[in-house]
């Protein structure tokens, strides 16, 4: 047998299933294995924030979604951020804290490839019902994803 041809067989099992080290999974079993992954609220912490009855929609959506997702994913939010932090001013470590937060607030509200790259991060983590809300006023909530993740940053790296 030919390599091209062990390559074409494989290709047809994949087309048959889903293919994993150890084989092909049916597509059945592949369902009933999504099914089985933990639910994406699951992984995230209970803030048990308190909402009263002039607290507005966006105000709860921040509270029980946003919030416990950035919390979730914060080791994450970090980790680029140094990184990014790195790469653009070689010697951020050095910087006054002052000047530090001035790097995360601009670096944050004018890089659109990062802000979009945090944005990003945090919706993945969203539900389908989550996602539906975001969607109701996205710009509203993306200001409010940004300026919660300056805060975070600002208190961690500085």
């Amino acid at each position: 047998m030919r390599k091209n041809d062990a390559f074409d067989e494989r290709e047809k099992d994949i087309e048959g299933g889903r293919y994993t080290d150890s084989g092909i999974i049916a597509h059945h079993e592949y369902t009933q294995l999504i099914r089985k992954m933990t639910d994406k609220i699951d992984l995230r912490e209970s803030l048990n924030i308190l909402n009263s009855e002039a607290t507005t929609p966006e105000e709860v959506f921040q509270s029980q979604t946003l919030r416990p997702v950035l919390k979730l994913q914060n080791e994450l939010y970090l980790s680029l951020f140094t990184n990014y932090a790195a790469r653009q001013n070689a010697d951020f470590n050095s910087l006054s804290e002052g000047k530090k937060n001035i790097f995360i607030e601009q670096s944050l509200q004018k890089d659109s490839v990062l802000k979009n790259i945090f944005i990003g991060m945090t919706i993945g983590m969203f539900t389908l019902q989550e996602l539906e809300v975001y969607h109701s006023d996205s710009k509203v909530f993306n200001k409010r994803i940004i300026t919660m993740l300056i805060e975070r940053l600002k208190s961690q790296i500085t």
